[in-house]
């Protein structure tokens, strides 16, 4: 099934933050649109960490980054109820240690320290290296291998979505 962004979940400022799976940036007022801070797609066809950032940079978005409890909290809601095994409890998200081993930066370059979210259930590195970001469904962040397949999760500024309002005031134009 596919989904658009004009379906995702958002997630919002303040008293707002607290969404509900189903709502839309676009059924948003455009007030409160502008207090939004992230839109989020969660994908439920797998695939490896690669493919993950290749599949949110063709939608617009990036592979999402965890900037607060709150947010960790609302990407776990995100998640579909079966769970158990790795495959299935894991998310690819927005960070690797590519370059220097130990040195979790996010796809903008940022350490992740300074992302002020972070909680670990690893890394470990398990052999032969796990290099790219992940999240589980409970939250915490996790090392895995880059190969493997699993969730993901975009994140997209919702400044950057038009709907179907929006299209019309365009034309109108």
């Amino acid at each position: 099934m596919m989904t658009h962004f004009a379906e995702l979940n958002c997630s919002l400022l303040r008293s707002l933050h607290s969404t509900t799976r189903s709502m839309s940036c676009c059924s948003l007022s455009q007030s409160a649109r502008e207090l939004t801070r992230s839109c989020y797609k969660f994908h439920q066809v797998r695939r490896n960490w690669t493919r993950a950032f290749m599949t949110c940079a063709a939608e617009g978005a990036h592979l999402a980054i965890i900037n607060s409890e709150a947010e960790a909290k609302h990407l776990t809601t995100m998640f579909p109820p079966e769970g158990g095994t790795l495959e299935l409890d894991l998310a690819h998200l927005g960070f690797q240690d590519y370059g220097e081993r130990g040195v979790w930066r996010t796809i903008h370059g940022e350490t992740i320290q300074n992302t002020t979210y972070e909680v670990w259930a690893g890394p470990d590195n398990a052999p032969p290296g796990e290099y790219c970001g992940s999240m589980f469904r409970n939250g915490k962040l996790n090392d895995v291998w880059c190969d493997r397949s699993f969730y993901f999760i975009c994140e997209k500024d919702p400044k950057s979505l038009l709907c179907d309002d929006d299209l019309y005031q365009i034309q109108a134009l």
